[in-house]
């Protein structure tokens, strides 16, 4: 705004002037706003880290306490669940809840039991198989302890902890900082899964 000399009057902008400040604020807002991105990014990964590590010591204290490890599955055989466990909640922060909102990151807690030393992979033993659960010859698998008929000791607990998210920069850095699976994509819910094994093939106590 400047004052007509003749008149001493002040006049309105100029579109000149105007181009000059709407271009200055956009040079601006292009600089800061990589920034702001950034420092959104890394606090959404650093509060999903700070969670999962939460959680983890979380399990691991429930299953010092006991011996052995609980299930932590929602209801039925739904292996996740996603609210905190009821056990759980005694070794976390107070008031810690799962975070839901998938634009920034939601948990989940999977859970998988393997009952009555059964493998799921063979749910019944016909009598070839009879000998080999007498005397059973153990070894170590990816999976657990397994025997020569194809079965598992009894009451075997595997507990993973997930991230879900819909921007797959946080999935990636997440893998990148925590390891685990890396990054699964679904495209019918336009959602990234990064998970975290926490206990693999323990005493459980279901």
């Amino acid at each position: 705004m400047t004052r007509n000399r003749r008149t001493g009057r002040r006049r309105g902008f100029s579109l000149v002037e105007m181009l000059v400040v709407v271009g200055i604020v956009g040079v601006i807002t292009g600089l800061v706003t990589p920034a702001v991105l950034s420092v959104r990014h890394s606090a959404i990964v650093n509060a999903a880290m700070t969670d999962l590590r939460a959680m983890d010591v979380a399990i691991n204290s429930d299953c010092a306490r006991i011996g052995k490890c609980g299930d932590y599955r929602f209801r039925g055989i739904q292996p996740i669940n996603r609210s905190v466990p009821d056990m759980l909640k005694q070794f976390l922060p107070s008031g810690f809840k799962f975070k839901q909102d998938t634009n920034t990151y939601a948990m989940e807690i999977e859970t998988y039991i393997f009952f009555g030393g059964v493998n799921p992979l063979y749910p019944m033993c016909f009598a070839s198989c009879q000998n080999a659960l007498l005397q059973p010859t153990w070894t170590n698998d990816n999976l657990g302890f397994t025997n020569s008929a194809g079965f598992m000791t009894p009451n075997t607990i595997y507990v993973s902890l997930s991230v879900v998210t819909r921007s797959a920069d946080v999935a990636q850095s997440l893998y990148t900082r925590i390891g685990g699976s890396p990054p699964v994509y679904d495209s019918s819910t336009n959602i990234w899964k990064v998970t975290y094994p926490v206990l693999v093939g323990v005493p459980a106590t279901g």
